[in-house]
């Protein structure tokens, strides 16, 4: 399961969580640390009961967490004590934590933990809050939710952590976007190996969207990078990159790149507006809010996993740029299917589907060449 939590800081006091224009956060520049299926301890050191409101998406109320971030310094400072003694054989990664939330400039602090609740609807409210209030009751009770929200098993003899993957990243998560103060080789190592294959679980929302768009379930069972670096031979396509890191930083992390998909989706947009809908901007709005969840699923689950570790390094939204193009073939497959002619969008499905990457542009767009690897 690739589901995520991520920390962020923010200027807004608005909730993190699904809306139909992406998290209401800029993931780029404002989301700490991540976490995957679960919510880190030192994270929900920061909040009181009082901090734990509501995320309102569609007809569903998100528990989350926000408060100002003077107020959540204030008191990590007032329990560092607390978790030193709790937590003796973590004190490197309470330290580590401290530093990283110093020199987060933000007025807010909160969580965006949407994917996780999605999983359990029903439990996660009262165990969020019971997690958030051991900090101030030091009851057995929540402190049995801070351990499974962190899904942690605590040994009282040794007062060490036991988490699924690296304890530390149950304790304080691992860097995102956003350079984070301690070594994060971990988690590499434990996403880069054999799970390129695993199966998607989606969560509430996005099983929705797969019920209803059904090159969703195509897109979860592909082969991703396969073929990768394998010569094509096609007058349509060129092959380039030495190696997946080379192919993204050089090609498809290029501005050029870019523009040209979005003149290929303007195209797109003007064949809605005349033949589907006028108000094109609606519809695409629409759509991308139906999907936007089970994309970003899928490329946990499937295509992150297959990235080469050493590209995580580079702060590049590549989590963006994998689900832009998840998100737009499912639109445009649906539109072909209505009649309108394949644009770029068919090109990019056809070349994932083959196991190969498709990254860039040779030429004068449309003429010229695709770059594959």
């Amino acid at each position: 399961m690739a589901n995520r939590a991520y920390l962020v800081g923010s200027n807004e006091r608005c909730t993190a969580g699904p809306s139909i224009d992406g998290g209401g956060y800029d993931p780029n520049a404002e989301i700490l640390a991540g976490a995957s299926r679960l919510i880190p301890v030192l994270w929900l050191s920061l909040f009181a009961e009082e901090d734990v409101t509501h995320h309102v998406f569609d007809d569903h109320r998100i528990p989350t967490i926000v408060a100002p971030a003077i107020n959540a310094r204030r008191r990590f400072q007032s329990r560092v004590a607390l978790l030193h003694d709790k937590f003796p054989r973590n004190a490197e990664q309470i330290a580590a934590f401290e530093e990283l939330i110093d020199g987060a400039s933000f007025d807010f602090i909160k969580i965006d933990a949407g994917e996780i609740w999605s999983f359990d609807p029903d439990s996660f409210e009262s165990q969020l809050s019971g997690a958030v209030r051991w900090f101030s009751s030091l009851a057995d009770d929540d402190f049995q939710d801070l351990l499974d929200i962190s899904e942690t098993v605590y040994h009282a003899l040794t007062q060490q952590l036991i988490g699924e993957g690296s304890p530390k990243h149950n304790f304080h998560g691992y860097a995102w976007v956003r350079e984070v103060p301690w070594d994060d080789g971990e988690q590499d190592d434990c996403e880069t190996v054999g799970v390129g294959q695993q199966e998607v679980q989606f969560g509430a929302f996005a099983q929705r969207a797969v019920e209803k768009h059904p090159l969703l379930t195509k897109l979860a069972n592909l082969d991703y990078f396969a073929h990768a670096g394998e010569a094509v031979d096609s007058p349509w396509a060129t092959s380039k990159g030495s190696d997946l890191t080379d192919a993204y930083l050089t090609y498809a992390h290029n501005s050029d790149w870019g523009f040209i998909k979005l003149a290929a989706w303007h195209c797109v947009m003007e064949w809605v507006k005349n033949n589907v809908q006028s108000d094109a901007e609606t519809y695409y709005r629409d759509k991308k809010g139906e999907i936007d969840t089970a994309c970003e699923e899928i490329f946990y689950a499937k295509i992150r996993p297959r990235l080469p570790s050493k590209l995580r390094k580079y702060q590049v939204p590549f989590d963006r740029y994998f689900t832009w193009d998840l998100m737009h073939m499912t639109i445009e497959y649906e539109l072909v299917a209505q009649g309108m002619p394949g644009g770029l969008c068919s090109f990019l499905l056809t070349t994932y589907e083959a196991g190969c990457f498709p990254c860039g542009w040779e030429g004068d767009f449309p003429d010229g060449k695709a770059i594959v690897h």
